[in-house]
């Protein structure tokens, strides 16, 4: 029986595909077939469980990344989630600029073709890529949120729910902190979740293609990985076929609520069912790591590599109040292990002057809007004792 190459790629540009779509028949050989999504009848089924289908009965992918594009992203994504050859085709008149300004799938090896006798060269030879590793699973910090680039009420409505529904640390990729999520750092943080969690946002929020083509890329590794997830969608939004029955709807913030209930099941019962294997057969360089970008995900690993530094002990004794530097020169991690430090004696109360799913501003508003002067110097007083 011949392997079938499914082929990904956007209708937006015809030029494009049409070479695709000529170079499928052309490359067709006794041993192995090209099946362009559009070839694929779909007549009666959810798109998503037809895509799931295509590519999991695929023996490999070649998805073109011209015209940068969600549907197209989420199924790279689920077949390296799957585990299933990925090769990346772009027509050489495109810009790479797009692709460059998203940060996701540009530093992905991929083959330039000009004609579809360029492609079909490509297409003709083995689809030999090897499977990504897999990390060990995070018990610690065990799920894993996309956050947006705009703190909005729904942002914080969900950052709150993890703490106080789901009850469980968690790591996350905060675009107001680092510009860039890679699809190897994608894929790690996924692979290691036992859930994860993305907003998707309308066409007229910042950055929303962007963040959009993050969470497109992540869900797709999620459902490949079997991994809980959940893409939270407001109820009047239209999104990409692959997507539109595997998100979560919502009509008012007060849904993510429970939302968050049922999600904290499908996490549990993950962590339950999962089972540690002893990682084997890999060469030493792929067992090294070397630490997260934000320290806030390696929050309860810092104490096994964290080095006590001058500024540390100062800052633990009192003699330093502020700390200035660049991203990525430690002051999180300062901040983690003295707060960490001062909670291990129970006479200190520490509060977080940032806490993820609090919003102090508002409080602030509140307090200016609503009460009267005297009942406002009494809870000034009550907070600062």
């Amino acid at each position: 029986m011949p392997q079938n190459i499914f082929v990904a790629f956007s209708s937006a540009d015809t030029l494009v595909a049409d070479a695709i779509n000529t170079a499928c028949v052309v490359s067709r050989t006794p041993e192995q077939t090209f099946t362009p999504w559009n070839r694929n009848d779909a007549s009666g089924q959810p798109i998503d469980r037809s895509v799931h289908s295509w590519i999991g009965s695929a023996h490999a992918i070649a998805a073109d990344i011209s015209e940068p594009n969600h549907n197209v992203t989420f199924e790279i994504g689920l077949a390296l989630g799957l585990g299933i050859p990925v090769r990346l085709i772009k027509a050489a008149s495109k810009d790479r600029k797009l692709l460059e300004e998203i940060g996701l799938l540009h530093n992905i090896g991929h083959d330039d073709y000009r004609t579809h006798a360029d492609l079909t060269k490509i297409f003709l030879r083995p689809f030999t890529t090897l499977a990504w590793r897999r990390p060990k699973r995070n018990r610690e910090q065990p799920v894993y949120i996309l956050q947006s680039s705009c703190l909005d009420d729904l942002l914080m409505r969900t950052t709150s729910g993890i703490k106080k529904i789901l009850k469980v640390r968690f790591r996350n990729f905060n675009p107001r902190e680092i510009d860039r999520l890679t699809a190897t750092e994608a894929f790690e943080q996924v692979a290691q979740s036992f859930g994860l969690i993305a907003i998707w946002h309308s066409a007229d929020a910042p950055e929303a293609f962007r963040q959009n083509q993050r969470a497109a890329f992540a869900i797709g590794v999620a459902r490949g990985l079997d991994i809980p997830f959940m893409l939270l969608a407001a109820q009047s939004m239209r999104l990409p076929l692959d997507l539109d029955e595997l998100a979560t709807r919502w009509s008012s913030i007060l849904d993510i609520d429970a939302c968050m209930r049922q999600f904290r099941e499908d996490v549990a019962e993950a962590q339950e069912a999962h089972v540690d294997l002893r990682q084997t057969g890999h060469r030493f360089l792929d067992v090294v790591h070397c630490g997260d970008p934000a320290a806030e995900n390696e929050a309860t690993q810092l104490d096994n590599y964290f080095l006590e530094t001058e500024q540390f002990r100062l800052t633990l004794s009192g003699d330093l109040n502020i700390i200035l530097g660049r991203k990525g020169s430690g002051k999180t991690a300062i901040f983690i292990q003295t707060r960490n430090r001062a909670r291990a004696n129970r006479n200190n109360i520490v509060v977080d002057l940032s806490p993820e799913g609090f919003q102090l501003v508002k409080i602030k508003e509140f307090v200016l809007k609503q009460l009267t002067h005297g009942t406002r110097k009494e809870l000034i007083a009550a907070f600062w004792e």
